[in-house]
Formats: structure tokens, sequence, C-alpha cells
């Protein structure tokens, strides 16, 4: 019998999983997809997908929202903490997944983690050892790897609050409930929608250039935060808001203002920023590699 990879990755609105062969964990075989609803029937439509496989399971990854406890002494490892997603505060996701796969080995970390781990496998950020990828679309959120190892503590790495500068001309107050104008409150989707008043295809290439101007001013502090503390040579960006016509050249020309010239620096290297290459499918990936370094242990 052959044996199989389990990749899971976990969003707000929907579950992806698939499978792929041992040693080749981007040939998906087979995939399928839940709602994200509550926590015991989305988790059973999990198992069923992983009870389904013929084959055996070699390993299973899991690339989640949270926040998630991940220090693996905790007794709650592998669980997540509180969210605002309805019923998902301290459901044990990683023992869940892994009794469906009758105890195979597993391994579990945050979605943006995953998508930074496929994107250095396959994506952007190949042949990159210090990258970050950021998503910006209902939330921030990131995953940061250094040295080419994942940094994620004993906990979620939450760039989302970071307190930003305000641009001179912005006067929108910020939507995030529990700052206001944080990085989240004034760069997410829904505050630049609520800032515009209308979604950003329908505003006029003036208004649009003013718009994204207003974003890579904040996007870009996150950028050069990660560049000056981390030493993060590239930044992958992925999520519904990149996706605006203009905004990731916009981004790339903030983030060299905000870094600065060579002196002021403290590495050789620049920073670059990217568009993610695996829209939509880098967490995923992400999780199959999870499986892959579960298997080999």
């Amino acid at each position: 019998m052959s044996r199989v990879l389990v990749g899971i990755e976990t969003g707000g609105t929907k579950i992806v999983c698939a499978a792929a062969p041992e040693g080749d964990p981007r040939r998906i075989l087979s995939r399928s997809s839940v709602a994200t609803g509550a926590p015991d029937a989305t988790l059973s439509a999990v198992g069923a997908f992983i009870r389904s496989l013929d084959d055996e399971i070699a390993g299973v990854g899991i690339a989640a929202f949270g926040p998630l406890d991940l220090d693996p002494a905790s007794p709650t490892y592998g669980s997540i903490t509180s969210t605002p997603k309805a019923g998902w505060d301290g459901v044990d996701v990683l023992g869940r997944i892994r009794a469906a796969a009758s105890g195979a080995p597993a391994r579990i970390t945050t979605d943006v983690t995953g998508a930074a781990l496929g994107e250095l496998q396959w994506g952007a950020a190949q042949g990159a050892s210090d990258v970050a990828y950021v998503t910006v679309g209902t939330g921030v959120g990131a995953g940061l790897i250094a040295g080419g190892r994942a940094l994620v503590g004993t906990g979620w790495p939450e760039i989302a609050h970071l307190p930003v500068a305000r641009h001179p001309d912005d006067v929108f107050a910020g939507i995030c409930r529990f700052h206001g104008d944080c990085l989240e409150g004034v760069a997410s989707g829904p505050a630049v929608r609520a800032r515009n008043g209308v979604d950003t295809q329908e505003l006029d290439a003036a208004s649009r250039a003013k718009s994204n101007e207003i974003t890579a001013f904040y996007l870009a502090q996150l950028a050069a935060t990660l560049y000056f503390t981390l030493g993060i040579e590239l930044i992958v960006f992925g999520g519904g808001v990149l996706k605006t016509p203009g905004l990731i050249e916009a981004l790339q020309e903030a983030a060299a203002v905000r870094v600065g010239p060579a002196g002021a620096r403290g590495s050789s290297r620049d920073l670059a920023i990217a568009r993610t290459e695996l829209d939509g499918e880098a967490g995923l990936y992400g999780s199959l590699l999870l499986a892959e370094q579960a298997a080999a242990g």
C-alpha cells in the first residue's frame, strides 16, 4: 500500500483538505473543501475526508486560523485560544484531526506561516532565507521565516495591531475594535472600503491611485519594521486587497522610501516586495510540506 500526506488549511470561511504522495507533496491526488461552521460539524467533515483515503497516512500538516497555542509544552498545544470565530475558542484542532488520522504524526502552524512555507518552496520566495508572507484581506496577518526556519515562538506573530504613523491626507478614524487606527484598522480590506465608501474597483482612476497611495503608506511601515527588526529581505504579499490594480507598485515605491538609503539600512541587502505566486494555494501547499516534515519525524 502506498503512503500519502494529508494537508489541511483551515480558514475563517472554508477549510481545504488535500492528499499527496509521500515524497511529492505538490502533486495533489485528491482534495475537498468544507465551509467553516460549527467546530463539531466542520471537523467531522475533515475527518470524513481523511477516512475516505485508501492509502496509509504518512503524516498530517495543518495550517490553521487562530490564535493558536503553539507551545509544545502546553497542555493545550494545537488548540485555538480566543478567536472572534464563534464557538471555536479552546477547540483542540490538532488533537481532533490527529485522532481522525488514527494517530499519524502531525504538525500544526498558523495559516500565514503555512503560506510562507509554500511560497518559500514553490512560489515567489524561492531561494530566499529571510522571508515574510503578509496577507491583507479581511484582516492583516504575517508568517515569518528567518534563516530558513519559521518563527512562531509559542504563539501567533501578531503584526495586525502595530501602531502606524498617519498619512497626512488621511482623516479616517480606523475600524479596529481594539485600537481604532492600528495597521489593520487602516489598511485591511474592510478599512479600505470604509474609507472610500465603495469597493476600490468602483473608484475612478484618480481616486483609486489616492487610495493605493494611502494603503501603501501604511503597509510600507510594516515592511520597514520587518526589515529593520528581523532582517527580512523579501516580503510576499497576498490577500484580496493586493489584487487592487496598481497597489503592489505603489507599495514597492513606498517601502523603498520608508526603508531609506543604504546607509540607513544596516544591511547590504535591499528589501524586495513581491506579489504571491501561489495565490489562494500557498497555505495548502505549506500544510502538505508540514505533513512531509511530520512523516520524516
